[in-house]
């Protein structure tokens, strides 16, 4: 049975900050660090800690076409009795942006990154062979600059 993580001050904003603007520069999380009243160590602790009980699972960019990378959307069909095993397979690809479940016979979809289509291509179609599953694969052609950040911190925030 998954336990409900209780996050409160510092690491949810923390993880709010985390979400737009990361500082491009050589010690980016004592920047961070800085914004939040924080030593860069302090913030670097409370990221492992995050991911080690499985709130974080990657820090990392999405490159857009042509930026010098490659980004698909993949899905697969997983039999629900394997979805939280498949699930776990995806999550640990280091690659993989996010995963989700939809309610659909395609109910497992993640983003994968890589440095180039041939190299994300490939990966989505290992992990499809792990899992032993149908899978499609729907490379990123342009981007659809959508807001994917979610407050943690405010009114409409969801209870962590």
């Amino acid at each position: 049975m998954v336990r409900p993580v209780v996050l409160q001050g510092a690491s949810l904003q923390l993880l709010n900050g985390l979400q737009r603007e990361f500082p491009i520069e050589p010690q980016p999380f004592r920047t961070v660090g800085r914004q939040l009243g924080l030593s860069e160590s302090n913030v670097l602790e409370r990221l492992r800690s995050l991911r080690e009980r499985g709130v974080l699972g990657r820090i990392g960019a999405v490159w857009n076409p042509g930026a010098g990378g490659a980004a698909a959307l993949c899905a697969l069909a997983v039999p629900p009795a394997r979805l939280a095993e498949v699930a776990q397979t995806i999550s640990d690809e280091p690659g993989v942006n996010h995963n989700y479940e939809r309610g659909h016979d395609w109910n497992l979809w993640y983003v994968l990154t890589g440095g180039d289509a041939r190299r994300v291509r490939a990966t989505a179609a290992s992990l499809a062979q792990q899992a032993g599953v149908p899978s499609l694969f729907l490379p990123m052609v342009r981007a659809f600059r959508i807001d994917l950040g979610f407050d943690l911190c405010g009114p409409h925030a969801p209870a962590l």
